[in-house]
């Protein structure tokens, strides 16, 4: 019985202790297991769309549309903006734009991006076959270390009806670590 009573104040006496305080003073680099979602970005697609995997530069994969004919995607990647609006418009057979006043604005991960749109025979891309009568809807949005490039392609009539979907989806993207997504100023990432 003694040695129990000994006992209890050993216990009871740590309970009065108040609670210490922590300073990071240093960071380390991030790691997969720190993301939540691909690219730490989260996306809420409509319910209609189904997801399909990705690659390594498809970060979020999607087939939408009717008879699931539209392909959308999200990737980052290398690149200046021009440039990556230039290869899709490019990959219809259109010419190259000299200035990003061509295409439209789209605030996306609260950076103004670009919206690229274009109809034609698609010339396949990243090894895939020719078709006719496609379209592509297309945001790039400028970061620090290249691009986000959010893509959406098929028919033409399949890719009308899902643009404004396709528009409302860029527009609701959330980032989980903001301080991995830099902001960097259109005009350093523009027509280089």
């Amino acid at each position: 019985m003694r040695l129990r009573l000994f006992l209890l104040p050993l216990f009871l006496g740590s309970c009065g202790e108040k609670d210490a305080s922590v300073t990071v003073e240093e960071q380390r680099p991030r790691t997969l297991f720190d993301e939540r979602s691909a690219g730490n970005i989260l996306d809420q697609p409509p319910l209609s769309w189904r997801a399909i995997p990705g690659d390594q530069f498809r970060l979020k994969n999607y087939v939408a549309g009717p008879e699931e004919q539209v392909q959308v995607f999200l990737g980052q990647t290398q690149g200046k903006v021009l440039e990556n609006a230039n290869r899709w418009l490019g990959q219809f057979g259109q010419k190259p734009e000299t200035s990003l006043e061509f295409f439209g604005r789209l605030k996306v991960l609260g950076v103004q991006s670009y919206l690229v749109e274009a109809e034609g025979d698609f010339g396949g891309g990243m090894g895939g076959d020719a078709q006719k009568d496609q379209a592509l809807v297309g945001v790039i949005r400028p970061q620090k270390d290249g691009i986000i490039s959010i893509k959406m392609t098929g028919p033409v009539d399949a890719v009308a009806q899902v643009r404004d979907e396709f528009l409302a989806y860029c527009r609701s993207l959330e980032v989980y670590a903001p301080q991995y997504l830099e902001k960097r100023p259109a005009e350093e990432n523009e027509s280089k």
